[in-house]
């Protein structure tokens, strides 16, 4: 019996929020990062904490770095792996734009529907290394024409692609937007508490000390 194909997107669905962190450390988003990685611990399933991940890892750039180490490349794999259109199905598309500009993106989309992201990737960066090095290295003149029609293929579906997947993180960033906002609630929440707690025992302390002094007053009579 044939082994069952990975679902691929399912297991970038599973380890979105790995990519988010990456992606805001990149943008030193610190928060955001330390929100993504909370989120990826309560829906990824097995978490195993000899593979890196433990309580409280996210807070610290050490334990997010360890942790990305581990699941990051789930979420790299799954994409490389993934033909255009489903990775088209997993950014989403058609809430993000309309009209003709929709029509035009699923035209391209659909020239590449079958050919995987991680082989499109691949070209791109083959072609560009011969575009890049034609001045300084002995690349035929057919190698170079060659690297320059594939640049023309697939520039507008890599532009398209990342674009969406731009898209996709800042939609994501919102749950862990709101889990950052959340923490500091709980922070501000723990202050008052520890303040209250701290105005409750000095009340406490001076109506002991009432008690002791008003005591002493009337033994003295």
């Amino acid at each position: 019996m044939a082994e069952e194909a990975p679902n691929y997107v399912e297991i970038m669905q599973k380890n979105r929020y790995a990519a988010l962190a990456a992606y805001s450390e990149k943008q030193k988003d610190e928060a955001t990062a330390v929100s993504a990685l909370e989120l990826l611990a309560v829906e990824a399933e097995g978490f195993n904490p000899k593979n890196g991940f433990v309580q409280g890892s996210a807070v610290t750039p050490q334990g997010r770095k360890r942790v990305l180490e581990d699941y990051l490349p789930k979420y790299v794999k799954a994409q490389k792996e993934s033909e255009v259109s489903k990775l088209a199905g997993v950014y989403g598309l058609e809430g993000y734009v309309q009209g003709d500009t929709l029509e035009a993106i699923k035209r391209e989309i659909g020239k590449h529907a079958d050919e995987t992201y991680g082989s499109i990737a691949e070209k791109v960066a083959d072609a560009k290394y011969v575009l890049d090095g034609k001045d300084t290295h002995k690349f035929k003149e057919s190698e170079v024409k060659a690297a320059e029609k594939t640049i023309e293929k697939y520039q507008n579906i890599m532009q398209v692609l990342n674009g969406l997947e731009s898209i996709y993180m800042e939609k994501i960033k919102v749950q862990a937007d709101e889990r950052t906002h959340v923490r500091k609630l709980d922070k501000i929440a723990a202050d008052i508490k520890a303040h209250e707690k701290e105005e409750r025992e000095i009340n406490k302390f001076k109506q002991e000390v009432i008690k002791e002094y008003e005591a002493a007053g009337r033994h003295a009579a």
